[in-house]
């Protein structure tokens, strides 16, 4: 019987929380409690440590996951190999056109297909009804794209991040958004603030209040001082919650 990664990767770097996720919570913020953001934080941390160490976490070893995926190999694409390939996993890169995956109608019988082939099943650019009829048949774990831009992974890595810049939990910093009030990207963001309890000003807050950092439309964030944050640290973090959420879900 196959034991749980979070149990292994505890046992392997010491005190990961026992907590795993359904993959179904993966697909939206919404579905995420403070809980489940803290949870993931704590085995990005971990994760990072091990990189960083002798002995790296492989804690999918012999698992293999399907990317479903009708384009070419894009850098969406490399992060989420290397994440799970550094996890000891091995991917596997389909189109979706080749596979008769292009309608919900076919998707009975080669999901149920590469359910049995596969651990777990990555959909990046498929229609929402689709990937439902992915899911439903495939009987693994399937993802919605954990490594594309807009996917919820992009902004807990912004929460990983803000804690290894600040050097003190997430609930003790202040945040401000200097981009456009009400845009998704703001949204996204003060949604994962308010999850994992930082204080987080608007764009119109009135009156402005010091923050520790500053967050704009265009991908900078900002130090309390006006430096802006090597882009370099936010990829690294955002590698090591996918590779978090890998692990909590593929149980």
């Amino acid at each position: 019987m196959r034991t749980d990664p979070f149990t292994d990767l505890a046992r392997s770097l010491g005190g990961v929380p026992q907590h795993s996720l359904g993959h179904r919570r993966l697909w939206s913020l919404d579905a995420l409690s403070r809980r489940d953001v803290q949870t993931l934080l704590d085995g990005a941390r971990a994760i990072e440590r091990a990189a960083h160490s002798a002995a790296p976490c492989r804690v999918l070893r012999g698992m293999n996951i399907a990317r479903l995926c009708e384009g070419v190999a894009d850098a969406a694409a490399e992060a989420f190999d290397r994440a799970a390939t550094e996890l000891g996993a091995q991917v596997t890169h389909i189109r979706p056109s080749e596979s008769r995956l292009t309608e919900a109608g076919d998707a009975k019988r080669t999901a149920g297909m590469l359910g049995r082939l596969y651990d777990a099943i990555d959909c990046s650019g498929l229609p929402n009804e689709l990937l439902l009829a992915i899911e439903r048949e495939a009987g693994v774990p399937v993802f919605n794209g954990l490594a594309a831009g807009e996917h919820p992974v992009r902004v807990l890595a912004e929460l990983l991040a803000l804690q290894a810049l600040g050097q003190r939990p997430l609930d003790t910093l202040s945040v401000r958004f200097a981009g456009a009030a009400s845009s998704a990207r703001e949204r996204a963001l003060s949604q994962a603030a308010a999850l994992a309890g930082i204080d987080w000003q608007t764009p119109v807050a009135t009156p402005a209040r010091e923050a520790d950092f500053e967050f704009g439309d265009d991908d900078t964030l900002r130090t309390a001082s006006g430096a802006i944050v090597d882009r370099a640290i936010v990829a690294d973090s955002r590698r090591h919650v996918l590779q978090a959420l890998l692990v909590g879900s593929l149980g």
